[in-house]
């Protein structure tokens, strides 16, 4: 018989976080990388992913998005935004994920701004968004049907991607949200009291 490998519930990523960006600038990837670093994401339970877009846009935010979701090897899977910045520890990040784990073990995605359909209500954690007030909410946990861009953490045993006939930089946020509901998981903005605060620059 030929060699096998058995797999089952139990079957671990071979990693703990895989970061993945989207780069069309060099030098502001490199400063992220460190900040990144100095946060303790880094040493052998950590990889860095980019999409190059350095010498021209080849790949937009759902085809990064898709690439990144086929490749990455960490149990959770970051999607952020070249400019966004981590203010908290990856210890922290894991405590806040082990959490929500807690919780909703039927959790997707979760990120740090969204959208609540049933009140069209924007949550925020103080992020500055165009055409929406600046409101806070007091749970530490809020379903959403939509998140924004800016930061998104995938679970990577829920096995999403996103959708083949959409393309551009904006909006795989909610497409990916709406993946993950059609196939029974739920997607969740965290309140500002943890590392979900990532701020853009």
């Amino acid at each position: 018989m030929d060699k096998v490998r058995i797999i089952n519930t139990q079957t671990k990523k071979r990693l703990l976080f895989s970061i993945c960006t989207v780069v069309n600038d060099e030098k502001k990837y490199m400063a992220n990388q460190t900040t990144w670093k100095n946060k303790g994401f880094h040493g052998p339970d950590c990889e860095y992913l980019i999409c190059d877009n350095r010498r021209k846009n080849q790949f937009d935010g759902f085809q990064a998005t898709r690439m990144f979701l086929d490749s990455a090897r960490g149990h959770y899977v970051i999607l952020s935004d070249l400019d966004s910045r981590p203010l908290e520890t990856k210890q922290t990040l894991q405590n806040i994920l082990g959490e929500l784990e807690h919780l909703d073990p039927r959790w997707a995605v979760v990120g740090n701004a969204g959208v609540q359909q049933a009140t069209m209500r924007f949550v925020t954690l103080g992020l500055r968004m165009p055409g929406y007030p600046k409101r806070r909410n007091d749970e530490k946990f809020c379903r959403v049907e939509a998140l924004d861009e800016n930061l998104l953490i995938v679970k990577g045993e829920a096995r999403l991607s996103v959708s083949h006939d959409l393309k551009g930089f904006h909006l795989y946020g909610m497409d990916l949200c709406d993946v993950a509901r059609r196939l029974g998981r739920t997607c969740t903005w965290r309140r500002c009291a943890g590392t979900m605060n990532l701020m853009a620059h």
